[in-house]
């Protein structure tokens, strides 16, 4: 059994409410000597030291580890984007009606190998007339075809091509008969009546060795994020 004293004592003590029920609370249990004893102001000035630190510390270490995590992340997206992707702003409306001037296209380095490009792939490539540049166009030719461009349509070895992607009816300028090398591509531009493409190049194919990425993703803006 404590008595109500030595009760009361222990409530000051653990509570800190009064100094004198601190001191009654020792003396009457035998508590340690009063060389022993820390004065609140002191224990609290301890725990911020011992405490206080050791946030400081944490929050260094923190600190640290997200400029590791943060420059690993950076070197790993510029090598995938230097190697495997490449992000492409279109600045003209060449496209338009698919991609539209100031879109942010995400476009793959692989995958433009002769046997891995398709008809109506869109895809980056430097121009024969300006190998300093880079356009974005559809292919709308394959190595060894004669597309036939009259009356607003095209043709490929006498078949009619789609052109539902196309934003309005082609008119007759660039009309023609072209004859497409082995290894090289005719390209087209969605946006046909506002579109510098093989029907008005001096050098109008486009050798695979000049092929750059294949266009997948509209990546921006998000209200045009989109498979191409």
């Amino acid at each position: 059994m404590v008595s109500a004293k030595i009760f009361q004592g222990w409530l000051v003590v653990r509570y800190g409410k009064r100094r004198e029920g601190r001191q009654l609370f020792w003396r009457e249990t035998g508590g340690p000597p009063n060389e022993w004893m820390v004065s609140a102001k002191a224990f609290q000035g301890w725990l911020v030291v011992r405490y206080g630190k050791r946030k400081g510390e944490e929050a260094v270490i923190l600190k640290r580890r997200g400029f590791i995590i943060y420059v690993a992340v950076l070197v790993i997206v510029v090598i995938l984007f230097k190697c495997v992707f490449m992000l492409a702003v279109v600045p003209t409306e060449s496209m338009a009606g698919t991609i539209e001037p100031g879109n942010h296209v995400i476009c793959s380095r692989y995958g433009i190998g002769e046997g891995d490009i398709e008809r109506y792939d869109v895809l980056v490539f430097t121009p024969p007339d300006h190998p300093q540049m880079l356009y974005i166009k559809r292919v709308v030719g394959l190595p060894g075809e004669t597309i036939e461009i009259k009356n607003g349509k095209v043709y490929a070895d006498g078949v009619e091509l789609d052109s539902s992607f196309t934003k309005a009816p082609q008119n007759r300028r660039g009309d023609g008969i072209y004859k497409v090398p082995d290894g090289c591509y005719f390209f087209l531009g969605d946006n046909r009546n506002n579109s510098n493409d093989s029907r008005f190049w001096k050098q109008k194919y486009v050798p695979a060795a000049n092929l750059k990425a294949k266009a997948r993703l509209i990546a921006f803006p998000f209200t045009r994020i989109g498979w191409l």
